[in-house]
């Protein structure tokens, strides 16, 4: 500051702004890539895939969640919310994380470790 050297101070914090805006960028261009690839292959799944494409969107705000919270985020019955849960984890879009026959949670893990790890 009594030197004159605060602009490269403020490079250097621009050139991390921008660094990071990017990395943003990307990461958010790659979540949009894996959940259109996923509305695709559940847009072909058949007559389920109303609900799927519903559970689908309710992971897409909220990407770890339990049927019982699907139910209620999404006005399904639970039987529907469980049938679309199944049908999900078979095509892979999502994992049941608890090992448990009740109160199950389940992750859409590849949304998930995009936002934990970014992408470069």
């Amino acid at each position: 500051r009594l030197y004159g050297e605060w602009q490269l101070w403020v490079r250097f914090f621009l050139e991390g702004v921008r660094e990071t805006s990017q990395q943003a960028f990307q990461t958010a261009r790659h979540i949009v890539a894996i959940t259109e690839e996923d509305r695709r292959m559940i847009e072909s799944a058949g007559r389920r895939r109303g609900s799927m494409l519903q559970i689908h969107e309710a992971f897409r705000r909220r990407p770890i969640m339990g049927a019982g919270d699907l139910a209620g985020a999404t006005q399904l019955s639970p039987p529907t919310v469980n049938a679309a849960l199944e049908a999900l984890t078979t095509l892979g879009i999502i994992k049941e994380i608890t090992g448990k026959k009740r109160d199950r949670v389940f992750v859409y893990e590849r949304y998930l470790s995009t936002l934990d790890r970014g992408v470069g």
